[in-house]
């Protein structure tokens, strides 16, 4: 029975094969960048990252759309965060990639999808028609944190300054390499993977390949 087992699971996998069907998906874990905003007082703000290059996976400048229809075109121009950033000239010439949010308040700003590798956070309060621009910045890991304390702010540039949780990222490595290991052990042994060196060598590839940045 237990040599039919393996040679099932197969067969099994084959057939479900037949079952196909076309899918789009992409649940895999993705670069971050989390800027917490700090000293905003009860101001309304809009924000995006302005990016060194002027596209990074799905966003891009406005520009590099050949062809936008007019109604999605008057739709971009009517909202004002995009309006804001969209017109904005920024001196080292980042670039907007019509990434934006807003808030009220302390706050945060996450870009989860793709975030630039080089960027410039940029604040826009539309009270006072003010802007906050950071010095560049640059992503220093897989999910990189950083804080901006506008108590801070100097001629309309805001400090920006690495913010990591050391005990949170490592936890979530933790959790991911067991995760990880755990699912692979449950395919390997029905399939007569159970020597400790075999079970031994999962586990060292494991380790290798969720430290490697």
């Amino acid at each position: 029975m237990k040599r039919k087992l393996p040679r099932f699971l197969l067969c099994l996998c084959a057939a479900l094969t037949l079952l196909c069907v076309y899918a789009c998906a992409d649940s895999g874990p993705k670069p971050s960048v989390t800027v917490t905003l700090k000293g905003v007082g009860d101001r309304t703000w809009y924000a995006t990252l302005l990016s060194s290059a002027d596209s990074t996976g799905p966003y891009a400048v406005f520009e590099k759309y050949d062809k936008v229809p007019p109604e999605e075109a008057a739709q971009l121009e009517a909202d004002p965060a995009w309006r804001a950033f969209y017109h904005y000239q920024d001196a080292d010439g980042y670039y907007f990639l019509q990434f934006r949010v807003s808030g009220e308040g302390d706050g945060s700003v996450s870009w989860t999808y793709f975030p630039p590798q080089r960027f410039k956070l940029a604040l826009y309060f539309p009270d006072s028609g003010e802007y906050v621009v950071s010095e560049p910045v640059e992503r220093y890991a897989f999910h990189s944190a950083f804080a901006a304390d506008l108590r801070k702010a100097d001629g309309g540039v805001v400090p920006v300054v690495k913010s990591w949780n050391c005990g949170k990222e490592l936890w979530g490595l933790l959790f991911r390499v067991l995760l990880t290991v755990l699912i692979e052990l449950s395919i390997a042994v029905p399939f007569g993977y159970r020597e400790k060196r075999r079970l031994r060598q999962i586990l060292r590839i494991n380790l290798a390949t969720h430290t490697k940045l």
